[in-house]
This record gives structure tokens, C-alpha cells and sequence, in this order.
């Protein structure tokens, strides 16, 4: 072999090496948007330039702010819906409570109409009493006087 093959074959071979100097050996280069760290020697990612430190707080800030935009909005249609909410409960409370009324009002109602019924038959029974103690009464005075009327007979023969 001669030196020219050699060195060619040497620098093929270290086209993609970079020398460590702590270990004094050859490691491969770092892949595109990586760069060595000079105290440990590994690979790490590039540092951010102040344009794109920029534009990272730029975009965070902006990311933030839609999230606060979205949660905002979120707890507006919530306290929307909440509202809705008790609005229906309020509602579904009165009809409820109008029902309950109704009901009352029909129980009422019977409870009236059985009343007038009932002091219409005690008016009927009574009627039907002072009827049959009255006619107990005439009876009770005819039969009286048919005695008054025998024992004066009576007495009389």
C-alpha cells in the first residue's frame, strides 16, 4: 500500500469525525441542529439565538393568552348554562306549584260539594223526623182524646 492509499483511506474514514480532547479520540460529528457541548463533549441542541428566544416568547405569550381567552369563554358558557339551568328549575318549580293549586282547588271543590250534600240529606232526614214526630204527636192526641172520650163514656154508663 502506499502512503497516498493510506491517507486517502485516513480521511474518508475521518470525514465525519471531530477529535475529543479530553478522551484524545475520534466521535462522530453531532447530526444537523446539534452542537457539541465543550464540557462534556456530547451533543446538544443549538442554542436559541435572541430572535428566536423572541418569537418562542412570542408564541407562548400568544398561546397563553388563548387559553385564558378560551377558559374565559368557557366559564361564560358555563355560568350561561347555569343560569338556563335555574331558570328551567325556577320554572319547573312554579308549574309544579300552579299543579299543587289546581289540585287543591278541585279538593276543594268535592269536599264543598260533599258538604252540601251531606247537610242536604241531615236537612232531609230531619225533615223526615220533625215529619214522624209530628205525626206521632197527632197520633198520640187523637188517641188521648178517644181515652178522654171512652172514660167520659164510661163513666157515663
Amino acid at each position: 500500500m502506499s502512503y497516498e492509499n493510506a491517507d486517502s483511506v485516513k480521511t474518508r474514514c475521518m470525514k465525519d469525525m471531530v477529535f475529543n480532547p479530553s478522551t484524545c479520540r475520534l466521535v462522530k460529528q453531532c447530526p444537523e441542529g446539534k452542537v457539541r457541548n465543550p464540557k462534556t463533549f456530547g451533543c446538544i441542541n443549538k442554542p436559541k439565538t435572541e430572535e428566536e428566544k423572541n418569537k418562542a416568547s412570542k408564541i407562548k405569550k400568544e398561546e397563553t393568552l388563548l387559553r385564558q381567552q378560551t377558559k374565559k369563554a368557557l366559564e361564560l358558557e358555563e355560568k350561561k348554562q347555569k343560569a338556563e339551568d335555574r331558570k328551567k328549575q325556577k320554572l319547573i318549580e312554579k308549574a309544579i306549584k300552579n299543579v299543587e293549586k289546581e289540585k287543591q282547588k278541585q279538593e276543594d271543590k268535592l269536599q264543598k260539594k260533599r258538604n252540601r250534600e251531606e247537610t242536604k240529606t241531615r236537612k232531609l232526614e230531619e225533615k223526615k223526623e220533625q215529619k214522624i214526630t209530628m205525626n206521632y204527636k197527632k197520633e198520640q192526641s187523637r188517641l188521648s182524646k178517644r181515652e178522654e172520650r171512652l172514660n167520659l163514656a164510661i163513666k157515663k154508663l
